[in-house]
């Protein structure tokens, strides 16, 4: 710290507004828990307004919710107010924008999603975004949504990306790279949600392509949790008893953080299929990296400079079936080109560490506290 820099004689307050916080599962939700307790031990007080049981408890984000715990907060007790906004979670708080105006407190809005399906949610959103002392994205891709959305009004936008919200095993065990062109199990691995939005179907029938041309060693390991309906997971099902693969997939659904990193740990290659691509906004993504697992996944229409896809992941141009079985092939036949995109997701998911984004974090702040 410079010399005339300035400093607080108390510890930073803030809260932080989530639609959603553990133990309810949400990507958002935990990143704002991790981001929680990373500030804590840089010495921040934080407190959390979310749908969960809290002080500040708002169950479903309507009107009438929103408002009875807006007027339990204290806010002259906060330095700084953080809206950790996804539209999805936030679809009935409307009023929500209009509240945060009128505590006066400077406001920072982490916009992990840019989208608005009708007029209400561009009025909505475009409000969050020019009341905000200070913009934060995840990523290139939503930092160029972002700008669009302000036509043109000029406000500071930060670039910070997730870190993992699944815990290391503790085992720092360099993985054996097996012959898989004898009978040895190839163990294939997804995480994330798992539905037919985010590609499963792909994955399933990308396994039924590689059991017809004779790589019938390959297993399937699915690890996540389904979204919305059980319904999901049988169409899924049913997909892969019609393409007779049914038991060469393995279903890991509802475990805790450290049952899914030993999980991912255990498989041999992990395929991400983004309909939108990898980028540094990616939770499951991250989970792989810091986890140090050899990747197949998708490019993004707007690349991250921090992330580089070619030089750290085994990158799909289409994303299709026959695409992710050709890739699949290729990298069991040389497990050198495994061994190398292993150690390019430690050297990666390093730079994502949850100490290093609240550092980030907390300059931003500080930068709002100390505006002259």
């Amino acid at each position: 710290m410079g010399p005339g820099a300035k400093v607080m004689k108390r510890p930073l307050s803030i809260l932080q507004i989530s639609a959603n916080y553990p133990p309810k599962i949400c990507g958002i939700g935990d990143y704002t828990f991790e981001l929680t307790h990373a500030l804590k031990n840089l010495g921040v007080r934080v407190e959390n307004w979310s749908s969960v049981d809290s002080e500040f408890r708002s169950a479903k984000w309507n009107a009438v919710e929103t408002l009875r715990a807006f007027r339990k907060i204290d806010f002259d007790r906060f330095d700084i107010l953080h809206l950790q906004y996804e539209p999805y979670s936030f679809t009935q708080s409307y009023i929500l924008p209009f509240l945060l105006a009128h505590t006066k407190r400077p406001l920072a809005v982490t916009f992990h999603e840019v989208f608005q399906r009708h007029l209400l949610q561009r009025m909505r959103d475009r409000r969050l975004a020019t009341l905000a002392a200070a913009l934060i994205v995840n990523d290139a891709g939503t930092e160029k949504r972002l700008a669009a959305l302000l036509q043109g009004r000029h406000r500071p936008i930060y670039q910070v990306g997730v870190g993992s919200n699944i815990p290391s095993p503790g085992l720092n065990v360099a993985i054996e790279r097996r012959d898989t062109t004898k009978s040895a199990i190839f163990r294939l691995g997804y995480f994330g949600f798992l539905n037919a939005v985010k590609r499963v179907d792909l994955l399933i029938e990308a396994l039924g392509l590689l059991h017809r041309q004779g790589h019938t060693n390959v297993r399937l390991r699915l690890i996540g949790d389904f979204q919305s309906s059980p319904r999901e997971r049988l169409v899924l099902e049913e997909q892969a008893r019609a393409l007779s693969v049914e038991t060469s997939i393995e279903w890991c659904v509802g475990f805790s953080g450290a049952d899914v990193a030993g999980k991912i740990s255990e498989c041999d290659l992990m395929i991400l299929p983004f309909l939108d691509g990898a980028t540094p906004r990616r939770g499951s993504f991250q989970a792989c990296l810091a986890l140090g697992k050899a990747v197949v996944t998708t490019r993004p229409k707007a690349e991250d400079t921090e992330i580089q896809l070619a030089n750290h992941v085994a990158v799909l141009e289409n994303l299709d079936a026959a695409s992710i079985a050709s890739k699949v092939i290729e990298l069991i036949r040389d497990p050198i080109a495994i061994s190398r995109l292993e150690e390019a997701s430690k050297l990666l998911g390093a730079k994502f560490a949850w100490p290093l984004i609240a550092v980030k974090h907390l300059k931003i702040y500080e930068s709002l506290i100390f505006k002259t």
